[in-house]
């Protein structure tokens, strides 16, 4: 079972993700969470963090300062990266 669901439902809903099962995520357009201070990164990051599994999509390049990737990577190592 899957739900398919845009990025504003997913902050709403965030929070349910852990206590509902969901242990595996696909994120289309993970460049839209490169802003490790958006409102999108500030709930989902934390969250997403916790999955077992992430699978990040992007046909956007994205630049090269650390701060851009720093959430990305957050995600899927959330050991490696502590803090900023």
């Amino acid at each position: 079972k899957f739900h398919i669901m845009s990025y504003e439902m997913s902050v709403k809903l965030c929070d349910q993700f852990l206590e509902r099962g969901v242990n595996i995520i696909i994120i289309d357009e993970a460049h839209y969470l490169k802003s490790w201070n958006s409102q999108r990164s500030l709930y989902l990051v934390p969250v997403v963090s916790q999955m077992k599994r992430v699978i990040l999509l992007s046909g956007t390049p994205i630049l090269q300062r650390p701060s851009e990737i720093y959430s990305l990577l957050k995600m899927i190592r959330p050991d490696l990266m502590v803090d900023f």
